[in-house]
């Protein structure tokens, strides 16, 4: 078995649905659908809909009501307009078709399906959401390069008929954002966006360097990026700015307490194998197991609450 892009394994932090499938869903699959959007939305996800019938009758087939923090909006329609749904039902988004111009330096995008994607790339990519970690699901949302999902990162919906028409039941929609539900419920680990130019991976340095290099800084506190197994005498190590110890020549910044150590002794794979990166434009430093098995997790420094620090990880193989 071929070993899984990391890009698509973990929880997705934005759905993508096809609006056309969604219509076609029978009454009780809508009913679970909306309960799913919510839900989902209740845990920090964004979700967008595009395509398929306008808003009035795409909001009524829906019928989904969440309350956030994650957002659901509806890009729906022949001449799409976002529009963001709450507690309140639908409203529209002022202004956001030249937002969405402005984030891409594209030209006005085109209407139908391929405008309401062009709009839903924007509107993600503008929360820091990058392709890696939309799932997509719904007939030919991954098609071209509006969106570029990897590959086995979108899931079809049952094929059309023979005639044309689109299955009555759409078991595919609900299946997959029930797992999806269910993943993020139990903890499982978000997905990693490799995106080109935004993420450091030093190869062919020594370990100081490296652990230099893959420093986590925020509120003035600094943690040097090594490995789970590393202590102090490896080169683990926090610190604090204007916090010293000694005095003279012998005056140092005072090492913190050690947040990053892990037991892996239970964990077979060699360290060697697993993949350090840095994403910088989200500050998240991830650690990628290796393909035999590893462990894999994340780590970050938060800007908005200096003085907090967050680890994650999982061990396979």
């Amino acid at each position: 078995m071929d070993t899984p892009d990391p890009s698509t394994v973990g929880t997705a932090a934005a759905v993508l649905l096809g609006g056309r499938n969604v219509a076609a869903l029978g009454p009780g699959a809508r009913r679970r659908l909306a309960r799913l959007i919510e839900g989902l939305c209740a845990l920090g996800v964004e979700i967008v809909v595009v395509g398929g019938p306008e808003i009035e009758q795409a909001d009524r087939s829906l019928g989904a009501r969440p309350g956030g923090p994650g957002s659901l909006h509806l890009c729906v329609g022949a001449r799409p307009t976002p529009y963001r749904v709450t507690v309140d039902g639908p409203r529209p988004v002022r202004g956001a078709a030249g937002r969405a111009r402005r984030v891409t330096g594209a030209p006005a995008p085109p209407g139908g399906e391929e405008g309401a994607l062009a709009w839903a790339t924007a509107h993600l990519a503008a929360l820091g959401i990058g392709p890696g970690l939309v799932l997509a699901v719904g007939d030919g949302l991954a098609v071209g390069d509006r969106l570029a999902v990897g590959d086995g990162t979108a899931v079809e919906d049952e094929p059309a008929a023979e005639d044309g028409t689109l299955p009555a039941v759409g078991a595919s929609v609900v299946r997959v954002l029930a797992e999806e539900l269910r993943r993020h419920r139990a903890g499982a680990m978000p997905r990693f966006d490799d995106l080109p130019g935004w993420t450091l991976s030093p190869e062919g340095v020594g370990r100081r360097a490296r652990q230099s290099l893959l420093t986590l800084a925020s509120g003035g506190f600094g943690t040097r990026g090594a490995c789970a197994e590393d202590g102090p005498a490896e080169g683990a190590g926090v610190v604090a700015a204007g916090v010293y110890d000694g005095a003279g020549a012998e005056e140092r910044l005072l090492p913190g307490p050690v947040w990053t150590m892990l037991d892996t002794s239970a964990v077979p794979a060699s360290r060697s194998e697993d993949r350090a990166v840095l994403d910088l434009r989200s500050g998240v430093l991830w650690r990628l197991a290796a393909p035999a098995g590893g462990i894999a997790g994340l780590r970050f420094a938060a800007g908005a609450r200096p003085g907090v620090v967050v680890l994650r990880a999982e061990a396979d193989g």
